[in-house]
């Protein structure tokens, strides 16, 4: 991180960092991601190869130091303080700088690239802030490089087309493509959906009270969404509540609990009803557009579809052969898709239209569709009742 920094009474001076309470042998001054000074623990020292050249930044206050050009730099703004790399930085860029107790814009004024006069540079991890005071100017701490060589290499190295699985979804999750380059419009909807802000405005609470829809309550949120196409959609994350582990919490939830997709559905739907701010008639029409009715639309499809295979070789014919065994190895072929996963969610759709006000558009729905796989595999069998049953 810097030139010289071999952790001496001297240079922890020079640097701003010094001595704490024999627990912590080392703190730091560093600044949060407001800009708001603190005092943080150091805990821990890497040591990484030097890099041959090493930028020298001066500023106007004649505060100079050398960084490495990956090195995490700090940009002071009007409400947060903004992370750069080192190779970004141009004159005329505020740094935060501690004056006192306070912290205060100094401007960069010149970058040079210089020989490094070493062949290791040495970082700091410092707690909670991820930020250090070197030579009067606040920095970041620079040892993230391990952890993201350390995740490629894991894609890398365990991982091979023979642990995939044949079946369906069986490369869903495997880190087929590897990129270096990640742009936030282009992931997934639900990682824009998260608030990142260090506290709810007293609008959203006053907009509850009065019962607002959620889009109209929207703008007051600080969300990831919000900020796609500034440098503040990477950087500047903040929460609500701190917590000393983030592992606290239930260790088991009632979706773990309950088995059945039947079970969890009757769980939702009786919380629904107990909550007044919920309309239960509205949750139970959301389940089936947007869960049951699809589902057993697209299983309907598939089985007229589907592909039937043998339970040795696993070959795979196009239509059941007329012996019901494989041409190959004379073992029994079986379809893909069953009559079972067409219909599981057929009951529990024809329980929620009668005991839920769904719309009548999708009752009729659900009966078209009953009516489809009632034609598809005929009506089930009766079972025939003895005389004992009667008794």
């Amino acid at each position: 991180m810097l030139e010289q920094f071999d952790l001496s009474r001297a240079d922890l001076d020079r640097t701003g960092t010094f001595w704490s309470d024999p627990v912590s042998p080392f703190a730091t001054r560093a600044v949060d991601a407001a800009g708001r000074p603190h005092v943080r623990r150091i805990t821990a020292v890497s040591i990484h190869r030097a890099p041959p050249t090493l930028l020298r930044i001066e500023t106007v206050q004649g505060r100079i130091l050398a960084v490495t050009p990956d090195h995490a730099m700090l940009v002071l703004e009007e409400d947060h303080v903004r992370r750069i790399r080192a190779i970004e930085l141009r004159a005329g860029d505020p740094l935060p700088a501690a004056v006192g107790s306070a912290v205060l814009a100094d401007r960069v004024v010149r970058i040079d690239e210089v020989p490094c006069p070493d062949d290791r540079v040495y970082c700091l991890t410092v707690a909670e802030d991820h930020s250090v005071l070197a030579n009067g100017v606040f920095t970041g701490q620079c040892d993230g490089d391990e952890d993201c060589v350390m995740l490629l290499l894991d894609g890398l190295l365990n991982f091979s087309r023979r642990f995939l699985p044949e079946n369906r979804g069986g490369t869903m999750d495997a880190p087929l493509v590897l990129t270096t380059r990640l742009d936030p419009k282009e992931i997934d909807k639900e990682s824009l959906n998260v608030d990142v802000g260090d506290a709810y405005p007293l609008e959203l609470y006053l907009a509850a009270l009065e019962c607002a829809h959620p889009r109209d309550v929207d703008p007051l949120i600080d969300r990831v969404e919000h900020r796609l196409g500034t440098f503040r959609q990477v950087e500047g994350f903040r929460f609500t509540h701190d917590t000393s582990d983030i592992s606290k919490g239930p260790l088991e939830s009632t979706y773990t609990s309950l088995e059945t997709m039947a079970e969890k559905l009757e769980a939702e739907l009786a919380l629904a009803v107990r909550i007044r701010a919920v309309d239960a008639d509205d949750v139970a029409e959301r389940v089936l557009n947007t869960h049951f009715i699809r589902d057993l639309m697209g299983n309907l499809s598939a089985f007229s579809k589907q592909k039937f295979r043998c339970t040795r070789c696993s070959a795979k014919y196009r239509r059941m052969p007329l012996g019901g065994k494989c041409g190959g190895c004379g073992q029994a072929v079986i379809p893909t898709v069953h009559e079972s996963s067409v219909k599981k969610y057929l009951e529990m759709s024809r329980r929620m239209c009668a005991d839920y006000g769904v719309s009548e558009y999708t009752r009729q729905r659900i009966e078209v569709l009953d009516l489809n796989i009632e034609s598809t595999f005929g009506r089930p069998k009766v079972e025939q009742l003895g005389l004992a049953d009667f008794l």
